[in-house]
């Protein structure tokens, strides 16, 4: 008995620590979705994105109480694979994507995160920001 209750916790427990975006309940199964750095580039179905720039990040520190949200704005390059890559703004404004990229009026690739949020005690660096892109197909 102890055995199988062993073997049972080691098991959720290795499927607990995937990286699937299946596996993440904040996005459904029919979506698929990925986290990268200034100038990484990642695969998001079939997105290639590397962001490139924040060129905005007036997203109110979140020890503060802000009249307004604030919003993080990021240029990438994103391709289709086997297309040409295209810079575009992708805008997150009170924790609210805005689809930037869309082929085809239906495969939708939006930003729906960015990490570290910010604080007023804190100093961000370039490369401690990460992003979270989502596709829907």
């Amino acid at each position: 008995m102890r055995i199988a209750i062993a073997i049972l916790a080691a098991s959720l427990t290795a499927c607990s620590a995937s990286g699937d975006a299946i596996s993440d309940p904040a996005v459904p199964a029919e979506e698929i979705a990925g986290w990268a750095h200034l100038d990484e580039t990642i695969n998001v179905g079939p997105f290639i994105i590397t962001p490139r720039e924040i060129t905005d990040d007036s997203r109110c520190p979140s020890d503060v109480q802000c009249v307004w949200a604030g919003e993080l704005r990021l240029n990438a390059e994103v391709s289709r694979q086997g297309d040409a890559a295209q810079l575009r703004e992708f805008i997150l404004s009170a924790g609210l994507p805005k689809i930037e990229a869309e082929w085809d009026g239906a495969q939708q690739l939006k930003l729906v995160k960015a990490e570290p949020y910010p604080a007023t005690n804190v100093r961000l660096s370039l490369q401690s920001y990460r992003f979270r892109f989502v596709f829907e197909d």
